[in-house]
């Protein structure tokens, strides 16, 4: 038979793929191998004086030792930025020096180094400013500083802007005279490289862990010397005992999966740890966070830090009862609840955010404000916008100085940087790249901002479409009912919004691992990417453990090794049932095997997807242990829903059945659904899945036929189920079939048969 041409997206399967499946999956990993081969660095790369600029920073800093000058530090609020404070900290201390840190509140202060900071410095007897992870957009506040009589060392991994600030050294991997030959180092890993040239032999194996978990927190591009700083920093963390570090990592049995299983547990460090160390930044001040570092560094490297002001400090009596395991205890409780509130506040704005963006449903780019969301979580709820309605999403809140403060995520074919640039009369700055930005706006400017990012976005589009026409949506590919209803805030958006790429992005993350794309004035080249994944073609048979084993050979996966999903063709859900609030169980088969789906996102849509239903499904696929077993875990992501209506689907075992065009239930809707009602009212209210499949084959009917049906019953509130029981719902109200979206279609597609 004849099929169909589905336009876009992860369901547009060539044809052969299903019988030479095997042959494309063993060629995708032989590729990959190869590009992670191809990106491997020479040892010497990792020379720290490899940067011009290096000598003259570590000859002002050996002055400082001689001069006996107190140094500054002044760090990031994010991940990345209170690893990389922690690390330089304690270098400088091992170096000799005589050192402070400070880290600047995200509200009242926030992103990079500015004036006030310098002044500070300056009167509390600094002579010398270090920053990390932050200064290449320091411009103003370097000028104070040579005014000053402060020197200035920038180490910075952001991009810089047009002017680079006037500073006694610039350390960048991006700068074009910085000499080095890998650019895409994280924050940390530039303080690294600092700490490298102080220490030569002397630097603690620490240090790599906390490159490691900085190149994963600020979403750096996986390759080159990064692969080796990550394979180098697990090492250390396999064996580290820093008390800190491994009572966060034992909340999700990191060295346990380890020891018993030998795999390394990437997705719980990017997923479980990385949010944690990201939640007071977001959250308040992280300052608090660097010193729980430090002193669990020092407690695990006494003999490196005898010397230093610091480590003299930590054997009083007070620091020393910080040290017992009680206090280490109270801090990860500490940053477990910062989380969890993240976790909260995120939800509620998200909420309210989408209950705005359904003001205008016909728009290309949703912008939505309230002067009361939290500054600290814009940044997520636009991905999960973005993530959610395939179209660019700028959220937008009051900063604590009475300017309004935006962070925004696009999709691929909506650069912002151009799109910021355009309109960037009403702006007070900006800063960001093509798919993550940050910006802010007078009070009086945030209407005629609007209106302009409305008409550039109607603009850019026409343009766009004169030369790439858009696809077809996900309602002209047969996705529609239960999701596409366009009312249900985790539904319809996702499926229904004309792009020129249908594909799944990477932008939700609600793990609070944004990558913090809200940095005006430098942004890391791998921040908040929304590089599409690849996809893999698999029958649900063959989908196994050792499969999975096999994949993560290539691990970690993230920024320029995306980790690949899984599409998985023609499939029947058997139940849909709810586990807890947060999460649904599907299972589903192909007629061969039946596993079991895990449904974290959107779970609101997915719920009301039918029993019976068939699907294509793409999935995440990993792995879990409980009670020492290691499992396969399946995680959807995206699901097509196929109709028994529609002409053909991809895979023959979803063919449209022609003698069912015959069939009085199929004919005239209204017939089919008296059917089912029928058999629901004379079981006694409640039918087993296995049930309705009988009565289907009694029927000769696919089973799809019974899925649109529930549907329909589901839109007007006659039915319900929970796992493998679909139930009737007692009302005394006459129901109106109209009402039901599915239903108008059934009846327009029967029409048209005659």
């Amino acid at each position: 038979m004849q099929n169909d041409t589905w336009a876009g997206g992860w369901y547009d399967m060539p044809e052969d793929v299903w019988d030479r499946w095997e042959a494309h999956f063993l060629s995708f990993m032989h590729e990959r191998s190869r590009l992670i081969e191809s990106t491997k660095t020479h040892e010497a790369q990792g020379d720290p004086f490899l940067f011009r600029a290096m000598p003259r920073l570590v000859e002002r800093l050996q002055l400082a030792r001689d001069r006996e000058e107190r140094v500054r530090v002044a760090g990031d609020y994010d991940a990345d930025g209170v690893l990389s404070t922690t690390l330089m900290v304690s270098a400088l201390e091992l170096f000799g020096l005589t050192v402070d840190y400070v880290l600047p509140d995200r509200f009242n202060d926030g992103y990079g180094l500015k004036p006030e900071v310098v002044h500070k410095a300056h009167s509390d007897g600094a002579r010398l400013i270090v920053t990390v992870d932050n200064g290449i957009a320091a411009v103003e506040a370097a000028e104070v500083a040579k005014r000053l009589g402060v020197d200035l060392i920038v180490t910075d991994h952001h991009l810089p802007g047009p002017r680079l600030p006037e500073a006694y050294v610039l350390l960048n991997p991006h700068l074009a005279e910085a000499g080095y030959p890998f650019p895409d180092l994280s924050g940390t890993s530039v303080a690294l490289k600092v700490a490298q040239a102080l220490l030569a032999e002397r630097v603690p194996d620490i240090f790599f862990a906390y490159a490691a978990l900085s190149t994963l927190a600020d979403v750096m591009p996986l390759r080159g010397e990064n692969r080796t700083l990550i394979k180098r920093g697990i090492d250390v963390l396999l064996k580290t005992d820093d008390p800190f570090l491994r009572k966060l990592l034992d909340r999700f049995s990191f060295f346990d999966t380890y020891e018993k299983h030998g795999l390394i547990d990437y997705d719980g460090l990017q997923f479980r740890l990385i949010p944690l160390l990201n939640a007071p930044g977001r959250m308040g001040r992280a300052g608090w966070l660097v010193e729980a570092f430090l002193i669990a560094l020092r407690q695990s490297l006494p003999d490196h830090l005898e010397h230093t002001e610091r480590h003299d400090k930590a054997k009083g009596l007070n620091e020393a009862a910080r040290l017992k395991k009680a206090w280490i205890e109270s801090a990860v409780a500490r940053l477990v609840a910062l989380n969890d509130e993240r976790k909260r506040v995120t939800e509620r704005i998200f909420q309210e955010a989408w209950q705005k963006v359904q003001a205008d449903p016909e728009a290309r780019i949703d912008i939505v404000y309230a002067p009361d969301w939290h500054e600290g979580v814009i940044g997520i709820v636009a991905s999960r916008l973005m993530d959610l309605r395939k179209r660019p999403a700028f959220v937008l809140t009051r900063g604590t100085h009475g300017e309004i403060k935006g962070s925004a995520r696009s999709t691929t074919d909506f650069p912002l940087d151009v799109a910021l640039e355009a309109v960037k009369a009403h702006l007070m700055h900006y800063g960001g790249h093509a798919q993550a930005a940050g910006f802010a706006l007078t009070e009086e400017a945030w209407m005629p901002f609007k209106q302009a990012l409305l008409t550039f976005a109607k603009q850019f589009a026409k343009r766009s479409s004169a030369d790439d026409p858009p696809l077809a949506s996900a309602a002209d590919v047969g996705v529609g009912g239960a999701l596409d209803n366009g009312s249900d805030p985790n539904g319809e958006a996702a499926l229904g919004y004309r792009s020129r790429t249908i594909q799944p992005m990477m932008g939700m993350r609600d793990d609070g691992r944004d990558g913090d794309g809200d940095a005006v004035g430098g942004m890391s080249a791998g921040d908040a990417s929304q590089e599409p994944r690849s996809y893999l073609y698999i029958p649900l048979s063959a989908l196994t453990l050792e499969q999975m084993l096999n994949l993560y050979e290539l691990a970690p996966f993230g920024e320029g090794n995306p980790k690949p999903r899984f599409v998985v063709p023609s499939v029947m859900l058997l139940s849909n049932r709810q586990l807890g609030g947060r999460a649904l169980e599907w299972r589903v088969t192909d007629g061969t095997r039946d596993v079991r789906l895990l449904v974290f996102k959107h779970i609101e849509m997915w719920r009301r997807v039918p029993p019976l239903s068939q699907l294509h499904l793409l999935l995440d696929v990993g792995w879990s242990t409980f009670r020492g077993k290691l499992d396969l875990t399946l995680i959807l992501q995206e699901a097509v829903r196929l109709r028994p209506y529609t002409s053909v689907i991809a895979h023959s075992l979803m063919l449209k059945d022609v003698q069912e065009e015959r069939s009085p239930l199929v004919r005239r809707p209204r017939e089919g659904l008296k059917w089912l009602y029928q058999h629901l009212y004379q079981s006694g209210g409640t039918l087993a899945v296995s049930q309705l499949l009988a009565r289907a084959h009694d029927e000769k009917l696919s089973t799809g036929w019974i899925a649109e049906w529930l549907d329909v019953f589901v839109d007007i509130g006659l039915v319900t189920w929970q796992g493998h029981e679909v139930r009737l719902c007692p009302t005394e109200e006459k129901l109106d079939l109209a009402e039901s979206r599915t239903y108008r279609t059934l009846a327009t597609w029967a029409e048209k048969l005659g």
